[in-house]
């Protein structure tokens, strides 16, 4: 999962940085995952591509959860919780 971020963020993003943070407490394993790039319009599913779409599935599969927040040119920050 933090592959296809991370290759999304040179793909499509034009970020000049990205931050990775990986926690694991209370039988959970937190990640967030964030870039300074160009962002997105959440309201516009196409603009999600098949690469989120892939990371979700992955991550229901594994009974977890995830958030994503993304402006246009404001950014991108995703939190994904699964429980270990």
């Amino acid at each position: 999962m933090i592959g296809e971020l991370i290759t999304n963020t040179f793909k499509y993003a034009l970020a000049s940085k990205i931050e990775i943070s990986l926690f694991n407490y209370e039988n959970k394993l937190e990640l967030f995952y964030s870039d300074n790039g160009i962002g997105f319009d959440m309201k516009n599913t196409k603009s999600k591509g098949m690469g989120l779409s892939n990371i979700n599935s992955r991550v229901k599969s594994l009974d977890g959860e995830m958030e994503i927040h993304s402006k246009h040119k404001q950014g991108f920050f995703l939190k994904i919780i699964l429980p270990i």
